[in-house]
């Protein structure tokens, strides 16, 4: 597998509000291996969708899974000297396999996330997420997200497979259920927006 790590410039400082307005939430999918809907499958709690044979793979992470994610890549991981941090965002692994000739374009930039049927807000940057860290954990580096996150437009080869973190701000208080839209996706000439329905654990 082929794993690329993208990065952006301190563009924005949106997240502080998110940060006080917002609760821990943890989440599953909110279908399973028994309820399949057409185009998608499931493998524990990682939902599939096939794209025209390729494969766009997305995961809640919770403490552990993130632990494992940022020693399986060797990285520092943040929340170690910050465990407070944990609380704060919602963070999903999303992969692509590309298993065509011809290539994916993706943007996350476009991705949002949807709170109880509602826009709630696009994905945060790596500004955000520093931010953060800055205000309310300056004790802990926040550099291993710009390794891990995506943030800027990824051509996908052929034959390869890419995967990053999407994060959010933890969710509003009694949020039930959310959908994670997977935007800016585009093969073969058609733009793809692709929906991953979780609900609260």
């Amino acid at each position: 597998m082929c794993v690329i790590f993208t990065c952006i410039s301190l563009l924005s400082i949106g997240c502080v509000p998110y940060l006080e307005q917002t609760e821990k939430i943890d989440f599953m999918p909110r279908f399973s291996e028994d309820e399949t809907p057409m185009n998608y499958d499931f493998e524990g709690n990682t939902v599939l969708y096939d794209m025209l044979g390729n494969t766009v793979k997305i995961r809640y992470l919770d403490d552990t899974d993130i632990d494992l994610f940022f020693l399986k890549y060797d990285l520092s991981n943040p929340f170690l000297d910050a465990p407070d941090m944990r609380d704060a965002f919602n963070i999903f692994l999303v992969t692509f396999i590309n298993s065509s000739d011809e290539e994916i374009t993706f943007n996350p930039t476009s991705c949002s996330v949807y709170v109880n049927g509602s826009y709630f807000r696009g994905v945060m940057d790596y500004a955000e997420v520093v931010i953060g860290f800055r205000r309310l954990a300056p004790e802990s580096d926040a550099a291993s997200f710009k390794k891990s996150m995506f943030s800027a437009t990824l051509d996908i080869a052929p034959g390869t497979s890419v995967e990053g973190l999407l994060m959010f701000p933890s969710m509003p208080r009694g949020t039930k259920n959310i959908v994670v839209m997977i935007q800016g996706v585009v093969f073969s000439g058609g733009s793809y927006s692709i929906p991953f329905e979780f609900v609260s654990k």
